[in-house]
């Protein structure tokens, strides 16, 4: 397992919240980014915010949209090139390594349940990519990528306001031991600095 250790700068004259996600949204998606992200702060002008990313073993997650079928969220440990079945046993769903093959940089899932499920891959908590799937027999490939994106809010006056999301969406490579990120004002423009 490899640890990064991640830094976030407020190098703006307001204060601003941040967003560190290991999946890309549309700005305009400020649910999906809240709701996802590994890493949420309030920075103040100058402020840092720190955390420390462990590149591990990916968790699959998977959980039934029948209504049918209990709703309970399966998770489980899923190595990069392993493949799983997510199907149902008396009603209650569960995840079973298939002894298939993936690609090396991907997991694999077929969902052998009756209706729609949910399946999902995360790392550190971080989500890495969420599909819908319906059954019977369809399979989804899922690859992580290496890869943090940054989102910073417009400035924050009051705590209470609602979140708006800035344009300017910062995107790095995860690896080595560090990974600083900076939010800096240029004249009028926001621009992201990694390092």
């Amino acid at each position: 397992m490899s640890i990064t250790q991640i830094s976030v700068q407020n190098v703006t004259p307001q204060d601003r919240r941040f967003f560190v996600l290991a999946q890309k949204f549309n700005v305009d998606q400020v649910n999906s980014i809240v709701e996802t992200a590994w890493r949420t702060m309030l920075l103040t002008t100058g402020e840092f915010g720190y955390g420390a990313y462990s590149l591990s073993t990916p968790q699959l997650a998977a959980r039934s949209l029948d209504a049918a079928i209990e709703h309970q969220l399966q998770l489980v440990d899923a190595p990069l090139g392993s493949a799983w079945t997510f199907g149902d046993q008396d009603g209650v769903p569960s995840l079973s390594q298939s002894g298939g093959q993936a690609p090396p940089d991907g997991v694999q899932c077929q969902n052998a349940t009756a209706g729609s499920a949910e399946i999902g891959l995360y790392n550190d908590y971080a989500s890495l990519g969420i599909e819908i799937v319906v059954a019977p027999n369809f399979n989804v490939l899922l690859q992580p990528t290496n890869r943090l994106y940054f989102y910073a809010s417009v400035a924050v006056v009051d705590p209470q306001q609602p979140i708006v999301i800035e344009g300017e969406v910062g995107e790095a490579m995860v690896g080595g031991s560090a990974l600083n990120a900076q939010l800096l004002l240029e004249g009028s423009t926001l621009k992201w600095s990694f390092s």
